[in-house]
């Protein structure tokens, strides 16, 4: 891979960088060393510099590949914002010109195997990408001003190989290891336990209007569906801000306008929709069976801190007036604001937090590098969110690399921008956001797909979309109307999800084509202990959309011979590890589930069949299987069935081309044939 070196300066001026040595690169007073690092097929790049003139706070040092060799297609990670990089959608293509500005992640597919460049955020510097006619241009810099010397700093790596999935979490663990780090990537994290529940968020429910009165009718709306329902977040405008309870608005920007005014009063919840304040409200909410956890921003709210408040008296030392003259936090990581402000909500009872606008800096550009804020930032709340909450929290807002770094242990993050309700088009953006920003994310953290609605036009298609997810799965129905049924296959009586191994991602076939464009199916793939899942959609509207799917479609799924079982139509057939069957969706309205179980023993074992991710439902134990709960159950098998017991007792079972069904009354399942 051929590349040329640039430095830029805060003038304006750009200059191509001459090679003097192995590992350095200087003109006109300017002196660059591009510092390489390789394990295997993964390379980390290093970058210092230092000029007689202070350099771009933009892009310090440009690194210009030229060509690819063999770049046959690509998907690139790409902010869907211009003025800041909270959220990304993948971008495709075959020619490099045609790369997005802030790009940060990039991989693609060529003649002989694939690659990935991943950028990075270090102390100091990070990295974006962005497509030139030249080629791709790999931009560096720390976005302060007037800086003449930068540190040796992490920018990107760059890995190439035959399987696609190996190459984020290689690059991801390769900078563990140069990092020191105990916790870096998404295996070292601890998953908080609340989030193997269902939840529920109140911010489509409600948004503006959230009070102590509507949070409790809908926990009496959960009680008497019997919806168990174990969490709920109490999200944005629950707070004692200025404005929230007195302006007027008409619509919900003009509603969104208002909240981006507003500023933090105190860390009460506000006084004229919680008369009895937010530790009476929470309480009252408990008495329901559910754990509250809070939703804030890094700024405290979207304003910043009320400058003529008490709160400001109190935290004065630990503000910061940004570059629009408002109070936020400061990076200081000694900073006392979110410790006491965690502290207050953990004596109200709230057992988690939500953590919002985290990339959120382009409000402090140029007042320090960008890699000291992140750093400052996130250890400062993941402290206070430890010391209180056992990192049991939510990242939103927050998929810019210098976040994504910058995390010390924390370990669930949203993966995409908010729900729309009843919007098609949407969901089409969403599916794609979440599974192809997942293949980076995924490996540094647990992916968030957001709240959604049960009720909604769309609600199968995200049902099915989080039972595959491997993250946390929560919904946001107003009153009256959420829908017990949509959330059953979901989970267990008891709330438990039926949770993925790992973060779900797109099939290797489905990576580098946009699935909007042609007539494809898209599928999504993940796995349950030992078993295969892949969800199919066709997005594509009225048209069909068709395709094939394989037990190769599953990354890492072991066994030679498989039952296919498809959810929906409840049928099934059989294929070999490199087997493969058509697919055909009528529209997009048509999806699938399609679990995949390999045969031991003769029996491919589904367990309980009225759930999505039914190998979660049950466990094997030597010559039995031991169900979660009791309920409809299934079996596949090519032998005679000579009985079929549950806890000891035979039970009746129905069999209809070899596809055994039986109710299970009891959970200690044991399978007799005829050899």
């Amino acid at each position: 891979m051929n590349f040329k070196l640039y430095a830029k300066l805060e003038d304006g001026e750009s200059i191509e960088l001459k090679k003097k040595s192995n590992e350095q690169y200087s003109e006109n007073g300017i002196e660059v060393i591009f510092k390489q690092k390789k394990r295997g097929p993964i390379t980390a790049c290093y970058v210092s510099a230092k000029s007689d003139k202070a350099f771009d706070p933009d892009c310090a040092v440009s690194i210009l590949i030229e060509e690819i060799e063999g770049l046959q297609s690509y998907v690139s990670g790409s902010s869907t914002y211009t003025d800041y990089n909270c959220w990304y959608a993948p971008v495709f293509g075959r020619d490099l010109k045609n790369v997005p500005p802030i790009t940060q992640s990039f991989m693609w597919n060529g003649d002989t195997q694939f690659g990935a460049i991943l950028c990075a955020c270090d102390d100091y510097f990070k990295s974006e990408m962005m497509g030139t006619k030249k080629g791709l241009e790999i931009r560096i810099f720390d976005g302060d001003k007037g800086e003449t010397e930068i540190p040796e700093s992490l920018v990107f790596l760059i890995a190439e190989g035959e399987n696609p999935f190996e190459l984020n979490d290689g690059c991801v663990a390769f900078a563990k290891e140069l990092s020191g780090r105990e916790c870096f990537t998404r295996e070292d994290r601890k998953y908080p336990e609340i989030f193997e529940y269902l939840g529920w968020c109140s911010w489509d429910a409600f948004q503006i209007r959230v009070s102590e009165e509507n949070l409790l009718q809908k926990c009496e709306e959960f009680k008497s569906k019997n919806i168990p329902v174990k969490w709920a977040i109490l999200d944005d405008m629950w707070a004692d801000c200025t404005d929230l309870d007195t302006a007027r608005y008409d619509d919900f920007q003009s509603m969104m306008k208002i909240m981006k005014a507003s500023k933090l009063n105190s860390f009460e919840a506000s006084p004229k929709r919680f008369p009895d304040g937010l530790r009476h409200a929470i309480e009252e909410i408990k008495k329901y069976g559910l754990k509250v956890g809070i939703w804030h921003p890094t700024t405290g709210y979207w304003k910043g801190i009320n400058p003529e408040s008490e709160l400001f008296d109190e935290y004065y030392q630990s503000l910061v007036e940004n570059i629009d003259g408002w109070y936020q936090p400061s990076f200081d990581e000694n900073n006392r604001f979110y410790d006491g402000f965690h502290k207050f909500l953990k004596e109200c009872g709230a057992e988690f937090l939500k953590v919002d606008n985290q990339s959120s800096f382009h409000f402090n550009k140029g007042m320090m590098p960008i890699g000291q804020m992140a750093k400052g930032l996130h250890k400062q709340i993941e402290a206070s969110a430890k010391k209180y909450f056992d990192n049991a929290m939510i990242n939103c807002m927050g998929l810019a690399v210098e976040n994504m770094w910058a995390r010390p242990e924390s370990a669930v993050t949203r993966c995409s921008d908010d729900f729309q309700p009843e919007n098609k088009e949407w969901f089409k953006k969403h599916i794609l956001q979440c599974t192809f920003n997942s293949l980076f994310i995924g490996a540094i953290m647990w992916c968030d797909y957001d709240m959604w609605w049960t009720d909604d036009a769309q609600a199968g298609k995200n049902s099915l979309l989080r039972a595959v997810s491997g993250g946390p799965v929560y919904v946001s129905d107003t009153l009256g109307r959420s829908k017990k049924e949509v959330l059953e296959p979901l989970c267990l009586s008891d709330g438990r999800i039926l949770r993925c191994d790992r973060p779900a991602v797109p099939t290797k076939d489905c990576l580098f084509d946009n699935p909007i464009k042609g007539h494809k199916i898209f599928k999504v793939q993940n796995t349950a202990d030992d078993c295969g899942i892949i969800a199919v959609y066709n997005l594509h509207d009225s048209e069909k959309a068709s395709g094939i799917i394989s037990p190769m479609d599953v990354e890492g799924l072991k066994g030679d011979n498989f039952v296919v079982y498809e959810y929906y139509s409840k049928a099934y057939f059989k294929l070999k590890h490199d087997e493969k069957a058509n697919v055909e969706l009528e529209n997009d309205n048509d999806y699938r589930l399609y679990i995949i179980i390999p045969v031991t023993d003769d029996i491919a074992f589904l367990g309980l069949s009225d759930k999505y991710i039914s190998p979660k439902t049950y466990e094997k134990c030597s010559n039995k299987f031991m169900l979660k709960e009791t309920g409809k159950t299934a079996f596949v098998t090519d032998k005679e069935v000579k009985a079929v017991k549950v806890n000891g007792n035979a039970a009746e079972f129905k069999m209809e081309n070899n596809l055994y069904t039986f109710e299970a009354g009891g959970t200690g399942i044991e399978i007799l044939l005829n050899k």
